[in-house]
């Protein structure tokens, strides 16, 4: 489920370097959310209409995001950092 710039990013021992290219925003999102849902506790995930969504309130165990691996939240903090330092379209 994972944004396939963040497993080249993570293939590439999370370098430092410059940041995958995001050309097509639209894309990229419609790629990232299914995976921010996945990796969320279940308690979190409803049903929308078409397509999964996470609820904004509840109560449940965050140990499960956690399940990610140890830099679980830093992926998905960089990835949203390329997101919003994408190049601008001219």
């Amino acid at each position: 489920m994972r944004p396939k710039e963040v497993t080249g990013w993570i293939s590439h021992a999370r370098s430092g370097g410059p940041q995958p290219p995001i050309v097509d925003v639209f894309s990229f999102a419609a790629r990232w959310w299914p995976w921010w849902v996945e990796i969320n506790p279940q308690w979190r995930v409803r049903m929308g209409t078409t397509v999964k969504r996470l609820a904004k309130e509840g109560e449940g165990d965050w140990d499960l995001l956690a399940s990610t691996g140890p830099n679980g939240m830093l992926n998905v903090l960089i990835c949203l950092r390329w997101w919003v330092r994408r190049p601008a379209r001219g």
